[in-house]
């Protein structure tokens, strides 16, 4: 049987979140009144799982708290079964970054049995019209085509202009990531802060960016199949300056007030999963 674990990163400094972050982890900051990391959290929630695990660092107390009230309101998964208790890796002497904080993860023994690890970014605002399927479909064509790893991403006119992207060929495959593309006839992609990960990837150096440091160089020196899941209903929020922040809390309430918007039950699921009973 197929084991599956999960890590939420969320030890950052939320640095260009300041002042806001000065005092709590960016992931612990509220955002519609419950945890930015319910977001994240929330995706768990929906798979079966026999591990999870979530790295802090700066201000842990925080999250941690967070995390307590998050677990005890969803204690029990979408199956029915129990979910796992959380880990928490705590990265106590330096900020270790995702490749870093992973591979910390899993020399703790945090992913024993899990030959695949799902990864979430911890300050992620992902909506979609149906998300277990989503991850569902993910998860299928990772298996299917042996992948070391795949991304969920959507489209989006700033890629590689204003921001890093993602680079795809024809065949779902990534090549590249950064504002500009080594390759002719790629195209760009945003990444979600979504992927699913093989047990083999931990046989690679991830560095310190599990992307730039630990996929890119198994795409271009090793030729590893990393492939990108695209869900073109896909809408992820900003969180990274205080205005982006207040705006995609609004365009959230937005959202609540259209009754027809398709990402209005994810939302509502959501809120009435984390908030207080």
């Amino acid at each position: 049987m197929t084991g599956f674990g999960a890590m939420i990163f969320a030890a950052g400094y939320g640095e260009r979140l300041r002042p806001l972050t000065e005092e709590v982890a960016k992931p612990a900051l509220p955002f519609l009144n419950i945890p930015m990391l319910a977001f994240s959290h929330y995706f768990l929630n929906q798979l079966a799982l026999s591990s999870k695990v979530v790295n802090v660092h700066h201000r842990p107390e925080t999250l941690i708290e967070a995390l307590g009230q998050m677990e005890a309101l969803s204690s029990v998964g979408r199956s029915g079964s129990s979910s796992p208790p959380m880990h928490i890796s705590h990265e106590r002497e330096a900020l270790l970054g995702s490749g870093g904080g992973l591979k910390f993860a899993f020399e703790q023994g945090f992913f024993k049995g899990c030959d695949h690890v799902w990864l979430f970014n911890g300050d992620s605002v992902c909506l979609m019209p149906k998300p277990l399927s989503c991850l569902e479909q993910l998860q299928q064509r990772h298996l299917q085509e042996s992948a070391l790893a795949t991304l969920l991403v959507v489209p989006h006119p700033q890629a590689g202009i204003d921001f890093g992207a993602v680079w795809v060929d024809d065949k779902g495959q990534i090549k590249d990531f950064g504002l500009k593309s080594s390759g002719p006839s790629l195209k760009p992609l945003h990444y979600s802060g979504i992927m699913l990960v093989s047990r083999s990837l931990f046989d690679f150096d991830l560095g310190k960016n599990i992307i730039y440091d630990g996929l890119l160089p198994a795409i271009q020196q090793r030729q590893a199949k990393v492939i990108a899941h695209v869900e073109p209903e896909l809408l992820c929020l900003e969180t990274g300056n205080p205005k982006d922040y207040e705006l995609s809390q609004e365009i959230c309430q937005k959202i609540l007030r259209q009754a027809s918007h398709p990402l209005r039950p994810h939302l509502k699921d959501i809120l009435s999963s984390y908030s207080p009973r």
